[in-house]
């Protein structure tokens, strides 16, 4: 056996009884309700957010074979383009648009026809949706997510946010399994990446149903060290991370790393929100310019604070865990007062309630 052979738990004879206990109560009901909606539906529209990460993108994959196995021809929309299809997210994309048919929002406007069905992905906001100017196109609108709803939330009878699940990822593994729909080796790496991703290794929001899924998933034939690769990062953005989180500012319990002078990716600030997590904090921040009057800020937290709902206030959003937040016209300074006087205010509350 060579050193990268991938080696994944075997039960034998046991391994569909194993699959087979993995049943939730809570979701059976609404896998029940989005088939139906699919079939009385013509073709499929596939919508992950703005920026489609491993999770939204694995996601969008185990829906087209759902569709598939409905007799439905589905499109997964994507307005990303990345310049570099060499790693990452950028490599994923451009693998996928060879196997799915992966179309823009503009090519998708051309093909939408009477009783079409929307269905979105890893969000539930209308202003994250590359189709979200076309939304009162569908009268058939499914919501698949794991974050919290904000002002923008879609509204629709069938919308299923389940902020207590760990991803989107974990949520379309069950409703496969629930379908008897195959996993292929390819498939159960695309959705363990997203677990992986949006669990940040396993130590953000990973219950006993979530290490369930990886474990059916790896039984699938998941390659752990390929899901690794697929995080890669190119030396670009090592530095990028390196020099944010080098300007970290420790607190009591949280931590904010900030520059001001320099223009950075989406992607890195989040990463160095994710890096600085590793430092023992509760809470931490990362925030730079991503263009010449436009902050971004990342927020991760352990889950005693709710990063998501201080994100909400500037307009951003996310789950308890993780969120982000676009700020414009706005400086830095700024961002990192109205952090320090969220958090305070929060623990004032907090030693309020504990002195009653």
């Amino acid at each position: 056996m060579s050193k990268t052979e991938n080696i994944n738990p075997s039960l034998g004879k046991d391994e569909n009884s194993f699959i087979a206990s993995y049943k939730r109560s809570d979701l059976e009901t609404i896998n029940q309700k989005i088939k139906n909606t699919i079939a009385n539906g013509n073709k499929v529209f596939i919508s992950p957010h703005y920026r489609v990460d491993f999770d939204a993108l694995g996601a969008a994959v185990g829906m087209t074979k759902i569709c598939e196995s409905l007799g439905k021809t589905s499109y997964i929309i994507v307005d990303d383009e990345y310049e570099d299809n060499t790693r990452g997210i950028g490599k994923l994309l451009s693998e996928l648009k060879t196997k799915y048919n992966i179309i823009t929002s503009t090519e998708a406007e051309n093909i939408m026809l009477e009783n079409d069905t929307l269905m979105v992905l890893d969000l539930n906001s209308s202003s994250r949706t590359p189709i979200g100017k076309n939304l009162d196109k569908f009268e058939n609108i499914i919501v698949i997510d794991h974050h919290k709803k904000d002002q923008d939330t879609i509204e629709t009878k069938d919308s299923y946010v389940l902020d207590s699940m760990s991803s989107t990822c974990e949520i379309v593994t069950y409703l496969l399994l629930e379908n008897g729909i195959d996993i292929t080796p390819d498939l159960a790496n695309y959705l363990l990446s997203g677990i992986v991703l949006d669990t940040q290794n396993y130590i953000r929001n990973a219950s006993s149903a979530t290490m369930f899924t990886s474990a059916v998933l790896c039984i699938k034939g998941a390659n752990q060290l390929e899901v690794k690769k697929m995080f890669d990062d190119s030396f670009d953005r090592y530095k990028a991370v390196h020099e944010l989180t080098g300007q970290a500012k420790f607190n009591d319990n949280y931590v904010v790393a900030s520059i001001y002078d320099r223009v950075f990716k989406k992607e890195d600030i989040a990463r160095a929100a994710e890096c600085l997590q590793d430092f023992g904090v509760d809470i931490s921040f990362a925030m730079g310019y991503i263009n010449i009057n436009t902050i971004a800020i990342s927020a991760r937290s352990d889950g005693k604070f709710d990063v998501g709902e201080m994100m909400e206030k500037l307009g951003g959003g996310g789950s308890r865990y993780s969120a982000t937040a676009q700020v414009k016209e706005k400086s830095i300074l700024e961002m990192v007062e109205f952090i320090h006087s969220s958090i305070k205010e929060t623990n004032d509350i907090k030693l309020l309630e504990n002195s009653k």
